[in-house]
């Protein structure tokens, strides 16, 4: 039998995790940040200014939507945690609106602890950027996932990909997801190269609301990318099949077996491909990669 791995849910939603205003160290004010990214056919976003929570009015629409969330720092430390609200969980205490979450003295895992007990999601930021050891992020317990790809991060310095840390995780049984995001800080909005528009997630969700699109980044119904697109992802028995926009190849990353990377010998573009699962296999992602070397990412298939 047939089983659909992604999308679980026929509505499919565009959306950035991370950005900035100058709520903190953004060029451009709120308004005009919200109208750039639904202008480009965004459906929802978070506003993750630095240690300033921000609590959105546009929770429920048709159209846009708007998260609520912060980036937290721990510290003089290399952890940049964000916090996106979970409103399908029970809370005695949240965030405020435009509350301050200070430098404090909290270890890593107490500012997670933290930030769940107040009805949030976290996930860690950019770890090539703020040079994370691995063992740094295998050791706090909690948070959601990492970003593979941050936008701002591979324009400024070329530390934007960090797959490895994410392979380094997966291999040692921590089920952690991937994002992409823009991190956008600089005011380049009318610029063709810019820090906006260049990382992004596409959540198969139930409806455009911040608990649907929560509820479906919690359960990994999403992808990543700069780029291509995953149409569908199946299952059946121990085969594994993708439907992709068109690319230049498609890579199954597999462990501890090898996995297996598809492409056309003559360099035309592919956009289907299947994987026999290897016996003793612990987890399969999905890389795509198309003519221009922009990516797109499945999350982590556990088996």
């Amino acid at each position: 039998m047939k089983q659909r791995i992604y999308p679980k849910f026929e509505n499919i939603y565009k959306g950035n995790l991370h950005t900035h205003t100058t709520r903190s160290d953004g060029p451009y004010e709120l308004n005009k940040i919200l109208k750039a990214y639904k202008d480009m056919g965004y459906q929802f976003l978070c506003i993750s200014d630095h240690r300033k929570y921000y609590v959105s009015s546009i929770k429920d629409n048709e159209e846009f939507i708007v998260l609520d969330g912060m980036e937290g720092e721990v510290g003089d430390s290399c952890y940049h945690i964000h916090a996106i609200a979970d409103y399908s969980v029970e809370v005695k205490e949240r965030f405020e609106a435009e509350g301050i979450w200070p430098v404090t003295e909290q270890d890593p895992q107490e500012t997670i602890d933290e930030y769940v007990r107040r009805g949030n999601i976290c996930i860690i930021n950019h770890p090539r950027w703020t040079k994370m050891e691995y063992e740094e992020l295998l050791e706090p317990e909690g948070y959601l996932g990492i970003e593979v790809y941050n936008n701002n991060c591979d324009r400024e310095s070329l530390t934007g990909y960090a797959t490895d840390y994410w392979d380094y995780l997966l291999r040692r049984g921590k089920k952690v997801y991937g994002f992409a995001s823009d991190d956008a800080h600089a005011e380049d909005l009318h610029l063709n190269v810019r820090e906006y528009f260049g990382g992004w997630i596409c959540v198969s969700a139930e409806g455009l609301s911040q608990k649907n699109i929560v509820n479906s980044l919690k359960t990994g119904d999403f992808y990543a990318s700069n780029g291509p697109e995953i149409l569908a992802i199946d299952r059946e028995e121990n085969t594994i099949s993708i439907q992709t926009s068109p690319v230049k190849s498609i890579a199954f990353v597999a462990w501890p077996e090898h996995g297996l990377n598809v492409y056309d010998k003559f360099g035309k573009d592919i956009r289907e491909a299947s994987f026999t699962i290897p016996k003793g296999t612990g987890y399969i992602r999905i890389e795509i990669t198309d003519q221009y070397g922009k990516k797109a990412w499945s999350n982590p298939i556990f088996l």
